[in-house]
């Protein structure tokens, strides 16, 4: 794109990665505030940031597909 002509994203490309980080985020945010301790509050992130991380190789180059 700026730096490198490796990438051809769009605009509904980057809206589509702000909104998976986005919910990506919310969802640690309420998830973690009905847990006590902070072990949980670990693994609930962790579980979050793999559903982000599969998601987001879904939709690149849909490797459940």
């Amino acid at each position: 794109m700026q730096f490198t002509s490796g990438f051809n994203w769009g605009s509904e490309d980057f809206l589509a990665a702000g909104d998976l980080l986005f919910l990506g985020g919310m969802t640690y945010f309420f998830a973690a505030r009905f847990v006590h301790g902070r072990r949980r509050q670990v693994v609930i992130g962790v579980l979050v940031l793999a559903g982000v991380a599969l998601i987001w190789a879904e939709l690149a180059v849909g490797v459940l597909s």
